[in-house]
């Protein structure tokens, strides 16, 4: 197979890529954005009724937050439920009798502040939540969140939002399933070395994975992926490599339990920010190295998501 033929369909891969990238964030920010606004139903709650998943801010929160005296924590919770009940009635306002087709527009426009907005109210909920539990733990006493919207409201928007969630999900699953099937192809073109053939049928393990991962009902934020953008250039590759060239995995290193199903974790102020690199991540990593390189050769990005 010529060089040509290899750039011509990663550039096919690359614009399936892009649009697969783009249906993924929004599905993510509409999963964030029920996460907050269910979130938001559980401020003024008592530490012992919340979902772990909220508690997670709490265990999250830095020395120097820990360490600040109860009038300085109480003035901030007073200061971000203000911000909170803001942004709540903004993205209520935003959001109203909007489907799928809203949420898919608004990501190709070049300044939207919907998905902004979604992320820092998000932000903002879990760090309050972590500063009431704070000041509960250390007082025993409970301080008050007073919604001014109604909860029967917010969980009939929460509702609406994931209809759009299951319309998003089943894109994805579509163009995943269509890139699973171009790589099938790649693999039945004649002329491919075998290091690309092995490269393939590590990229085309990872997609199913990740399909699976998808068709259960999983959420988004949980793929074991880090979607940066990245370039699908065409690469240079050597084609006059000897037909019984092998494809050696470099010897697999053993790991514990915790160190293979650890995260990275970076501490940004009260929060903590995940990065994760999965089959799809994985795959637009290979795609964006030279051919020599193995497909179990890729490392972990050190990436910070922003």
């Amino acid at each position: 197979m010529s060089e040509n033929n290899v750039s011509d369909e990663i550039k096919i891969l690359e614009q399936k890529r892009e649009a697969l990238e783009c249906l993924i964030s929004v599905v993510n920010s509409l999963e964030s954005m029920t996460e907050g606004l269910k979130a938001s139903m559980e401020l003024g709650e008592s530490a012992e009724n919340l979902p772990l998943d909220l508690l997670k801010a709490y265990n999250s929160l830095g020395k120097k937050v820990r360490n600040s005296a109860d009038s300085e924590i109480k003035a901030r919770i007073e200061s971000v439920d203000a911000i909170v009940k803001n942004k709540l009635n903004f993205i209520l306002l935003l959001t109203q009798d909007k489907n799928w087709s809203f949420y898919e527009e608004e990501s190709r426009k070049a300044h939207s502040p919907l998905f902004d907005e979604i992320d820092n109210f998000v932000r903002l909920t879990h760090t309050n939540i972590a500063l009431r539990v704070l000041i509960e733990k250390r007082t025993g006493k409970i301080l008050p969140f007073k919604n001014l919207v109604a909860e029967s409201k917010i969980r009939q928007r929460v509702e609406l939002i994931e209809q759009s969630e299951i319309l998003g999900r089943k894109k994805i699953v579509r163009d995943v399933e269509a890139i699973l099937k171009d790589v099938n192809a790649l693999l039945a073109l004649s002329g491919l070395t075998q290091l690309m053939k092995c490269h393939l049928n590590g990229v085309k393990g990872d997609l199913k994975a990740g399909l699976r991962h998808l068709i259960t009902g999983k959420p988004i934020k949980d793929l074991p992926v880090d979607i940066g953008v990245m370039t699908l250039e065409p690469v240079e590759e050597t084609v006059d490599e000897p037909a019984n060239e092998a494809c050696q995995a470099p010897p697999r290193e053993t790991v514990t339990r915790d160190e293979s199903n650890s995260k990275k974790v970076i501490p940004i102020e009260s929060e903590v920010v995940e990065i994760k690199l999965n089959w799809w991540g994985r795959l637009l990593q290979w795609l964006n190295t030279p051919w020599s390189s193995s497909w179990r050769e890729l490392k972990p990005s050190d990436k910070k998501k922003k």
